[in-house]
């Protein structure tokens, strides 16, 4: 069995899963704390009545992959896109992901994105919709209960008729109180994630959070740890974090 410091992976099982596996098969120790659980729901009956039609030559944007599964199992939905997809190629639904895991997904659903927005940003996939659209392009904006404000409203802010679509929503899970243990670093994508996890185990305000994103960057190191920023979200990047602070 691996010995030594330990990660803390803070995400569902399913999302721990590639790098805890990677981490393992390096003898990097590993301990899994999820801090967000998800439920996917049905949107409200208002957003998908609002949804613009075919006709209207739509954008529907996927920020996650959560939100391309959350689409995908609502019927109502999934008969909105068909119909769309059905029609003449100038008048169907074009898709666009925010990075190459969320467009993985969606072809696995075969769906063919438009665009995909590298490096992951919000802000990036904003700028690249503004630069090819014309401002009265609806855009539909897939999307959970915490997702943050940034593309809709770079996107309101550019005179775009943006329409949310609420597909799943986060959840607090029980969180142990765990006995303190030497930790290499805890591994974090999202604010509440962090604070939630401090919340029940302040002990771990000593050991670094390595964090993807500028955004959550500013929030945790508000918090008062000491945060190693990643360039990209993507296992590899995280990985190789991970395995510079093992070698010491």
């Amino acid at each position: 069995m691996s010995s030594g410091p330990t990660v803390v992976l803070t995400r569902e099982a399913s999302d721990n899963a590639p790098l805890a596996e990677s981490l393992g098969a390096r003898g990097i120790p590993v301990r899994e704390v999820p801090c967000l659980q998800t439920r996917f729901i049905s949107p409200p009956d208002e957003q998908i009545k609002c949804l613009p039609v075919a006709a209207e030559n739509p954008v529907l944007v996927f920020t996650s992959r959560r939100g391309v599964e959350g689409f995908f199992r609502c019927e109502l939905l999934c008969a909105w896109f068909e119909d769309s997809a059905a029609r003449h190629a100038s008048a169907r639904v074009r898709v666009a992901a925010v990075g190459l895991s969320t467009g993985e997904a969606l072809q696995q659903r075969g769906v063919t994105p438009w665009i995909i927005a590298e490096p992951p940003r919000a802000s990036g996939l904003a700028k690249k919709l503004v630069q090819c659209l014309s401002p009265d392009t609806p855009v539909v904006v897939v999307r959970g209960d915490l997702s943050m404000e940034i593309l809709p409203e770079n996107l309101r802010q550019a005179h775009f008729p943006v329409f949310p679509l609420l597909v799943y929503e986060n959840y607090e899970p029980t969180i142990p109180s765990l006995q303190p243990f030497l930790v290499l670093a805890v591994v974090v994508f999202s604010p509440s994630a962090a604070r939630r996890l401090l919340t029940s185990n302040s002990w771990l305000r000593t050991a670094p959070f390595i964090v993807p994103g500028t955004t959550t960057e500013r929030a945790v190191r508000q918090m008062g740890v000491e945060v190693i920023l990643v360039s990209r979200p993507e296992l590899e990047a995280v990985q190789t974090c991970l395995e510079q602070l093992w070698q010491g």
